[in-house]
C-alpha cells in the first residue's frame, strides 16, 4: 500500500451492520435456500464439494463442532509471532458470508516497529466455514484460487489466497486497502467496516458492509464472555422459519427479505476447516451422517500444502504430515 495515512479513516461512531438491512443490501435469489447457513439443499453433493475444497484430497477438509474447544487447541499452541492482541479464536459475528471463526496463530506476522505490524493469513486454512453448500463451496473457491498458475511449483505447495493487513496498534486500527479497515473496540473486539469510496472522494464515509471480530477464546485458552453469545447463536433455531423449512428449497419465499438476512447471522452447528499440515490426519469426514472414518493413509494429493506461517518458522517440521498429535 505504500505510505499509510492513519488519520484518513476514523471509527464510524457506532456499529452499522448494513448487510442486515434489505434497503441497503441485496441478497441475490433470496427466495431459494442457497444462502441459509444450515441449508440441506444439494446435501447429496456435500462430499464432492468437501473433497473439492481439499484440492481433491478427501481428508483435507474436516467437519468439526465449533463449540468443542479442543479443535482449536493444537493450532493455538503452535510456535507463533502473533502479538497478544490477536492470539486466541475469533468469531466473525454478523458476517453473512458463511465464515464463522478464524485463528491467527498460524499466520505470518512481521513487527515493523513503533507498534506497526504487517500480517498475512491464508484464507483456506484455520478458517471455519458453515457446513452448507454455500460454506463448503466458498472454501473450495478459496482453495483453488490461482489454478491458472498451477504449472508453478508454488501453487502445488502453498495456498494462493491470502489476506494481508497492516496494523497500527497504538492507534487501534488496521487496513487492508483504502476501502477496508478494522478498528479496535476493546481487547476482545475489533470491527471491520467496508467503505463505498476512498478517503476524500464522494460518499467516502458510506458503509457497505460491517461486522464484528469477537475473541471467544483468549490467549490463555479460557473462554471469554463472547463465547456464550456465540454458543447461543449456534444452538438457537433460526428465528424465522415456516412449515416448509428445511425440506423445500423455496421455503424462503414465505418470509421477508429482512428476515432472510437476520437468519444468515445464525451460524451452522457444524463447521468445516483445514488444519495446518502438522495436525492433518488420515480421516474422511465427508459423509452426511456419522463420525469421521479413519483412512489407511493420508491421500498425497496436495497433502503438503502449507501456509504463510512457514515464513516465520521455516524448516522440516513446518510441512510434516500425519504428525502424532496426542
Amino acid at each position: 500500500m505504500g505510505s499509510i495515512d492513519w488519520d484518513s479513516r476514523e471509527y464510524p461512531g457506532h456499529y452499522q451492520p448494513v448487510q442486515l438491512d434489505p434497503n441497503e443490501f441485496n441478497l441475490p435469489c433470496g427466495f431459494c435456500d442457497w444462502w441459509n447457513r444450515r441449508s440441506i439443499s444439494c446435501c447429496c453433493c456435500f462430499p464432492c464439494f468437501q473433497c473439492c475444497g481439499g484440492r481433491c484430497n478427501p481428508c483435507l477438509v474436516q467437519k468439526v463442532d465449533p463449540l468443542d474447544p479442543e479443535i482449536y487447541k493444537k493450532t493455538m499452541q503452535m510456535p507463533t509471532k502473533c502479538p497478544e492482541e490477536f492470539k486466541g479464536v475469533w468469531w466473525l459475528e454478523d458476517n453473512i458470508a458463511a465464515e464463522s471463526l478464524v485463528i491467527f496463530t498460524d499466520s505470518f506476522w512481521e513487527d515493523q516497529g513503533d507498534g506497526i505490524w504487517y500480517f498475512e493469513k491464508d484464507v483456506p486454512q484455520s478458517w471455519l466455514r458453515d457446513y452448507s453448500g454455500f460454506g463448503i463451496c466458498l472454501g473450495a473457491g478459496n482453495a483453488w484460487s490461482g489454478c491458472c498458475s498451477c504449472c508453478s511449483s508454488n501453487w502445488w505447495n502453498e495456498w494462493q489466497t491470502k489476506v494481508s493487513i497492516t496494523w497500527n496498534f497504538p492507534k487501534g486500527k488496521g487496513t487492508l486497502n483504502d476501502l477496508e479497515w478494522v478498528f479496535k473496540i476493546n481487547e476482545n473486539e475489533w470491527q471491520k467496516p467496508s467503505f463505498k469510496a476512498k478517503p476524500g472522494e464522494p460518499n467516502a464515509n458510506e458503509i457497505t458492509y460491517m461486522y464484528r471480530w469477537r475473541r471467544v477464546i483468549g490467549p490463555d485458552g479460557n473462554r471469554t464472555a463472547a463465547w456464550d453469545d456465540m454458543k447461543t447463536r449456534i444452538e438457537s433455531p433460526m428465528p424465522h422459519q415456516n412449515c416448509f423449512t428445511p425440506w423445500c428449497p423455496c421455503w424462503p419465499l414465505c418470509i421477508s427479505k429482512k428476515d432472510r438476512l437476520l437468519n444468515m447471522t445464525y451460524n451452522s452447528p457444524t463447521q468445516v476447516m483445514i488444519l495446518p499440515p502438522q495436525f492433518r490426519t488420515a480421516a474422511y469426514s465427508g459423509c452426511c451422517i456419522g463420525p469421521s472414518c479413519p483412512c489407511p493413509c493420508m491421500c498425497p494429493c496436495f497433502a503438503n500444502v502449507y501456509g504463510v506461517w512457514t515464513k516465520n518458522f521455516p524448516g522440516p517440521e513446518a510441512t510434516k504430515i500425519g504428525k502424532n498429535s496426542e
